[in-house]
């Protein structure tokens, strides 16, 4: 899997724990995880994303727990997580 996909978790607002580790996705994209408000934990680690763009993370406003590590990130812009 090389992206998410906009709205792919739409109908998920339950879910509190979303483990995408070692997928080879290679971006995330606003949108990507609309529906998610209740997710708490999100594992993004050892994928291939090279940036954090302003809106990639919009709507998960109950996250505490957030994991990038391991992928090739060179690029985060500066509202990238709010």
């Amino acid at each position: 899997m090389s992206s998410i996909g906009s709205n792919s978790f739409n109908l998920l607002s339950s879910l509190t724990y979303l483990d995408l580790n070692s997928n080879q996705i290679n971006s995330i994209e606003s949108g990507d995880f609309n529906g998610l408000s209740s997710l708490i934990f999100l594992d993004l680690s050892t994928n291939q994303i090279n940036s954090i763009e302003s809106g990639d993370f919009n709507g998960l406003s109950s996250l505490n727990e957030l994991y990038l590590s391991y992928n090739q990130i060179n690029s985060i812009e500066v509202s990238g997580f709010s």
